[in-house]
């Protein structure tokens, strides 16, 4: 993978990343122990090696790339409010794909009406990209991570390819289409 950089004139490049996912769904016990949970939808923040997102009103998406599930989901547990909150491992559920270099925005704006032009990252939204609903996560300027149920995956990584094709981005094997 090319590492992307202000001044990088590589285009951008995208994979399948396997990660480890757990959603808790009611609300979580918000104490300085927790970290900066995000209070706000939208909001993305990093704790103890994993990402915490606010995709929906009453619900959070905990990722990690590093973080077994079963580590994710004991991080969770102690995030959650027991009396108000369900804790479920949904990492099978889930595929995602990192699009990263300078024609990452691009390759997302081609199929989705969120403007992240002037948003500023870490952002968390659920959103249709082309026709697939996704989660897209704005990490850096010039880096992001869509998931998708994995049923979906197949399908999702054809559209990316042919989006990167036109924004001159190679495929998940690093050939130019």
């Amino acid at each position: 993978m090319v590492e992307p950089t202000k001044s990088s004139t590589k285009p951008a490049v995208l994979r399948l990343a396997a990660i480890s996912c757990v959603k808790i769904a009611g609300r979580p016990r918000i104490s300085p122990d927790n970290g900066p949970l995000p209070t706000a939808p939208l909001h993305c923040s990093e704790i103890d090696g994993f990402a915490v997102m606010r995709v929906w009103p009453d619900a959070w998406l905990l990722s990690s790339d590093t973080l077994t599930p079963s580590i994710l989901l004991a991080r969770a547990e102690e995030l959650a409010d027991r009396s108000a909150s369900l804790v479920v491992d949904v990492s099978d559920f889930y595929e995602a794909f990192d699009i990263e270099g300078r024609a990452a925005r691009d390759v997302i704006a081609s199929g989705c009406a969120v403007d992240f032009e002037t948003s500023t990252p870490p952002m968390a939204t659920a959103a249709r990209l082309s026709h697939f609903d996704v989660i897209i996560i704005f990490r850096a300027p010039e880096r992001f991570r869509v998931l998708i149920a994995r049923s979906y995956a197949d399908d999702l990584e054809e559209w990316l390819i042919r989006a990167a094709k036109y924004a001159h981005m190679p495929d998940s094997n690093g050939a130019t289409q």
